[in-house]
């Protein structure tokens, strides 16, 4: 045998072999019913934009940071008029009285700005926290949903380019969100002891 014939068995054995290998395969997949796909599509981040409750975080945090920057902006108003009144006094001080009145104003600022960091971050948190409870009770929501409808995919609309209209239960969930949990209470440290303390 030559080259050329060696080469063409081997060629019909491999086909033959893997002809027998992709034909029971094919056999198992014909013989098993088609398994339908039952897809539902959520818009997660209309839901937590739109809800009851996400509304009600909004606005306790909207009010709060509102109170804390009235707080701040009268703290910083009275260390302008300390500032400026210890300038109008400099000729009458001694440097050593008017620099360390000078440095006592500073720190007083250093520390205003802390407790305004302070404030941003307790409101960050207490947000976070919020979302947080919004997102558990949103999350058990869907699960319900999915079951009920025998879903075997839930997708975020995020990640759907074009939906029919029955597979979209955002309004269902959003609905059953606002049932279950109408508002959120945030809960916020007691800033003004800790930041005076600073």
């Amino acid at each position: 045998m030559t080259f050329k014939s060696i080469c063409g068995v081997l060629v019909v054995a491999a086909v033959a072999a893997a002809g027998s290998l992709i034909l029971p395969s094919q056999a198992t997949a014909q013989a098993q019913e088609p398994q339908s796909l039952n897809i539902l599509v959520v818009d997660i981040e209309r839901i937590k934009r739109e809800s009851s409750a996400t509304v009600a975080v909004r606005k306790q945090i909207d009010a709060q940071r509102q109170t804390y920057l009235t707080e701040l902006g009268q703290a910083d108003t009275k260390l302008n008029e300390d500032l400026e009144n210890l300038r109008k006094q400099r000729d009458l001080l001694a440097p050593e009285a008017f620099e360390q009145q000078r440095q006592a104003v500073q720190k007083q600022r250093r520390d205003l700005e802390r407790r305004r960091l302070s404030m941003a971050r307790a409101l960050d948190q207490a947000y976070g926290r919020a979302l947080q409870d919004v997102s558990r009770v949103l999350d058990s929501i869907v699960t319900q949903v999915a079951q009920e409808r025998a879903a075997s995919l839930v997708m975020r609309r995020s990640a759907v380019l074009v939906t029919s209209a029955g597979l979209d239960v955002t309004a269902e969930v959003l609905g059953r969100l606002d049932e279950q949990l109408p508002a959120v209470t945030i809960q916020l440290p007691d800033l003004s002891a800790v930041s005076q303390t600073q």
